[in-house]
C-alpha cells in the first residue's frame, strides 16, 4: 500500500509540505511529475486508452527530504514489484538545482523513511529484509554520503520506526513496540 511509503501524498500535512516544496524548487516539478507518467509510446505502437497493466509499470516517488544544506534531496521510489503482489521501495538523490539526473542511493527493495543528519554527512532510513522468503520488520540503517555501503544500527525484533536526528547529531530516536506478538501486552516483569 503506498501509505507505508511515506504516507498519502495527495492530503493534509504532506500536500502542503510537496506544495511548498515545488514552490522553493520549481524546477523539479516538471521532472518530479515525469515519474507519475507512464513510458511514451513507441513509433510502432497504437494510441490506446490505459488498462490497469499499465499501472503496474508507474513508478511514484515519497517522502522528498532535504539536506540541511538545500543542495540535495533524498526521495523513496515507489514502483510495483515483478510479482504484481506489492511495492518495491529504494532511496534516490537528485541535486535541488534539477540539472542532474537522479541517482539510486540503495540496493535494498525494502528501503524508506530517509532522514538527514543535521551535518548533512549521513542518511538514517528504514530498510526490511527478506529471511528465508519472509519480510523481516524494518531496521535503521546509516548511509554515509561521502561513499560507502549502509550499515545497521538497529537489531530488534519487533523492528524500528522512522528515525529521527537529535538536533547535535549526536542520537537518534524512534519507535518500536515491545507488546507480545500474540497478546499484545507488554512483557511481565
Amino acid at each position: 500500500h503506498p501509505r507505508s511509503a511515506g504516507g498519502d501524498l495527495y492530503h493534509g500535512r504532506r500536500s502542503r509540505v510537496l506544495t511548498g516544496f515545488f514552490r522553493r524548487f520549481p524546477d523539479l516539478l516538471i521532472p518530479a511529475t515525469l515519474f507519475l507518467v507512464p513510458p511514451p509510446p513507441t513509433p510502432f505502437s497504437v494510441a490506446r486508452p490505459i488498462t490497469d497493466t499499465d499501472l503496474y509499470r508507474f513508478t511514484w516517488v515519497a517522502d522528498p527530504q532535504i539536506s540541511p544544506d538545500g543542495e540535495r534531496i533524498v526521495y523513496v521510489q515507489v514502483s510495483v514489484n515483478q510479482k504484481r503482489d506489492g511495492y518495491e521501495t529504494a532511496l534516490w538523490v537528485v541535486p535541488a538545482s534539477g540539472r542532474e539526473a537522479p541517482r539510486r542511493l540503495t540496493s535494498g527493495s525494502q528501503d524508506l523513511a530517509p532522514a538527514w543528519s543535521p551535518d548533512g554527512r549521513t542518511v538514517a532510513f528504514l530498510r526490511a529484509v527478506k529471511d528465508g522468503g519472509k519480510l523481516k520488520p524494518p531496521q535503521i540503517y546509516l548511509l554515509p554520503m561521502d561513499g560507502g555501503e549502509a550499515r545497521r544500527l538497529t537489531d530488534l525484533k519487533k523492528g524500528a520506526g522512522a528515525p529521527v536526528w537529535s538536533p547535535d547529531g549526536k542520537t537518534i530516536a524512534f519507535a518500536s513496540s515491545t507488546a507480545d506478538a500474540k497478546t499484545g501486552q507488554p512483557p511481565r516483569r
